[in-house]
């Protein structure tokens, strides 16, 4: 079943002083009147901001426990600050800019959970001033063709079934009919960042470990060092428009992974926000490899980021912790077939 949000569009600003708020302003008069600017700032931002850390936090400590129905009192208080903060305001699509990650996908009232309602996106800014040049990279993507579909597996994966048959890879050679595919198991660091590099490829989707907070990554292989780095390894450019990062905490904060690669050329990057067991977003592989299908199968079809997002979330049964996959970046990329 798919799923498309209402169609209006919001930028969300929350910042405890105004000044980027008033230079998001200037840049939607100046090139967009789609998207209406809503501001949250002072003592309310103050508290959305502190709220949305400690909801994060208390994911990754509860991982577990969330993925069996239990729910957390973090979560609950964050929820009704966001709800009493924007009175109704939320868009169909709505791009959350803040000096730190404010996860309004978490967000739930009577009717759910905002993150099976609506389309978020996320630009963390740390102590900047969001630039004119950011936000058109956000609101106006280019279009992509499809090509490649890169898989790239640093490390091997303590599951008892072996790696050729976990979720990640028999979904991706599910689609060798539809784009080329490929798959590198435990390549070296350096040919890791090789793929960030190539302009063949559509999607790079890293199966591996994050820290807590997302600002170092495991791109070495298990066999050899384990290469764990920051962000300045990465390529000045990084030439991939999608790239998923799959490990613990690498759309975190305004530093982490996530923010780096989309800072360094990445259209969009999708990938957990926070601490997570493995199995993290659903309870079975089944449920897993369904999750990366219905993404990937709606990007194929045409649809955009925020709504092949919307979609996975919707097909599977799994609780808290689906809704801690964030974007960083834009939404509205997509995808077309060269010949189509």
């Amino acid at each position: 079943m798919r799923c498309y949000p209402s169609a209006g569009k919001a930028i969300i600003s929350v910042f405890p002083d105004n000044e980027q708020t008033k230079a998001i302003d200037a840049h939607i008069q100046s090139s967009s009147q789609e998207w209406k600017h809503i501001s949250i700032t002072g003592t309310t931002a103050d508290k959305l901001l502190s709220s949305g850390e400690q909801v994060r936090q208390a994911l990754g400590e509860s991982s577990r426990q969330i993925r069996f129905g239990q729910d957390i009192s973090e979560r609950l208080k964050f929820s009704e600050c966001a709800i009493e903060s924007l009175l109704g305001q939320v868009e169909g699509r709505c791009l959350i800019v803040s000096p730190s990650l404010v996860p309004f996908d978490l967000v739930s009232d009577d009717s759910g959970f905002w993150g099976e309602r609506y389309i978020f996106s996320h630009v963390l800014t740390g102590d900047k001033i969001p630039t004119p040049k950011v936000l058109k990279r956000v609101l106006f993507p280019v279009k992509q063709t499809i090509d490649t579909y890169l898989l790239l597996c640093p490390m091997a994966m303590d599951r008892p079934l072996a790696r050729h048959l976990q979720d990640i890879v028999t979904v991706a050679l599910s689609f060798e009919q539809q784009m080329p595919v490929e798959l590198w198991l435990q390549p070296s660091l350096d040919r890791a960042m090789q793929g960030l590099k190539r302009t063949d490829v559509s999607w790079l989707h890293i199966d591996t470990h994050g820290d807590k907070n997302g600002q170092l990554i495991m791109l070495g292989p298990s066999r050899g060092n384990r290469d764990l780095v920051d962000g300045d390894a990465f390529p000045e450019s990084v030439r991939v428009p999608l790239v998923m990062v799959v490990g613990c905490g690498l759309t975190a904060k305004y530093n982490s992974i996530g923010s780096v690669l989309f800072e360094r050329g990445a259209q969009s990057v999708f990938g957990p926000c926070t601490v997570f067991q493995s199995l993290g977003i659903a309870n079975s592989e089944d449920e897993q490899a369904k999750w990366y299908r219905t993404f990937f199968s709606a990007l194929l079809d045409g649809e955009d980021i925020g709504v092949s997002l919307l979609n996975a979330r919707r097909a599977i049964k799994g609780g808290i912790l689906k809704h801690a996959w964030l974007i960083i970046g834009s939404s509205l990329l997509s995808f077309e077939r060269e010949w189509g």
